[in-house]
């Protein structure tokens, strides 16, 4: 097994773990993961301002040439 394998099977067991937590109950499952989306805010907005230039940087406005 590699280190990828190692780290995915790592998520898995985690995965696996807040769902028995949870009781395989997609809801409660969700609403668990909710409760980070204020507590990471900060670093999600990072890694999407990130990704904006990435995905916008050959785009050719409609009807027009390139910036």
């Amino acid at each position: 097994m590699n280190d990828t394998d190692e780290v995915i099977e790592e998520i898995r067991r985690a995965r696996c773990d807040i769902s028995r937590r949870c009781g395989h109950d997609i809801y409660k499952y969700v609403a668990y993961l909710k409760q980070f989306n204020a507590r990471y805010a900060e670093q999600v907005e990072r890694y999407r301002a990130l990704q904006r230039p990435a995905a916008t940087a050959n785009v050719t406005p409609a009807g027009g040439a390139a910036r």
